[in-house]
């Protein structure tokens, strides 16, 4: 009598269990990708949003392109895994003695719209790449992103909405674009996030709580 009480108690523990594990919002990992929602070039006191490419020189002059990103479609309490930039250069032009050239991608909290403080806003450098010979117009690229630690942050940060991305050449000379919004050739930037997410479920809790009842019992059926 005593064993089947204990039987019952154990199936009524697992079931119940089960049916909670099953049907909590638990979400183990998942992948979005989000489009630039606004993107240009800046040159001091020059702010280009127009052109189908946002121009990214470094020739005498200094172009750098700007890409911002809303926030708000990237699901809550996440933990980033993995981050990609995607972006096809409209122009890329470097000579051999201009060669290898490096190009930087930073990363800092944005309002929304390309201005002229993108030029120099504060930003933490999240990836980069180095060329070592030219690459055809309409070249693609997915860089992923080194620093998610720090694109973490900007998620996590409640009185922050947008994340954006200065790109630059800081060699001397490198003339080249990044197709934009007004692009209808190539699509614009986009961001893919790889994330997982991993709650403690009421289930889990109902688990621990159900193994120290069945712990109550067998020790009542010893003694």
């Amino acid at each position: 009598m005593q064993r089947n009480k204990l039987l019952t108690s154990k199936n009524l523990i697992l079931s119940i269990a089960l049916f909670l594990f099953f049907n909590t919002n638990m979400v183990l990992g998942g992948t979005v990708k989000i489009e630039t929602i606004a993107d240009g070039a800046v040159n001091p006191p020059q702010v280009d949003t127009d052109s189908d490419s946002t121009s990214l020189y470094r020739s005498f002059i200094s172009w750098k392109s700007i890409f911002e990103f809303d926030l708000s479609p990237i699901p809550e309490n996440i933990m980033l895994t993995d981050a990609t930039l995607s972006l096809t250069y409209t122009k890329f032009f470097a000579a051999d003695n201009w060669l290898p050239i490096t190009i930087n991608f930073y990363a800092y909290a944005g309002d929304g719209e390309v201005t002229v403080s993108d030029f120099s806003s504060d930003a933490s450098l999240v990836g980069s790449i180095t060329y070592s010979e030219d690459e055809n117009d309409g070249t693609a690229l997915d860089l992923s992103l080194t620093d998610l630690g720090f694109i973490q942050s900007l998620l996590y940060d409640e009185n922050n909405e947008y994340l954006t991305f200065r790109v630059w050449c800081e060699n001397d000379l490198f003339v080249g674009g990044i197709s934009s919004l007004e692009n209808t050739t190539y699509d614009p930037v986009s961001l893919t996030l790889e994330y997982s997410t991993v709650p403690l479920p009421s289930a889990l809790i109902f688990i621990a709580s159900g193994i120290v009842v069945l712990a109550g019992i067998t020790r009542r059926k010893k003694y």
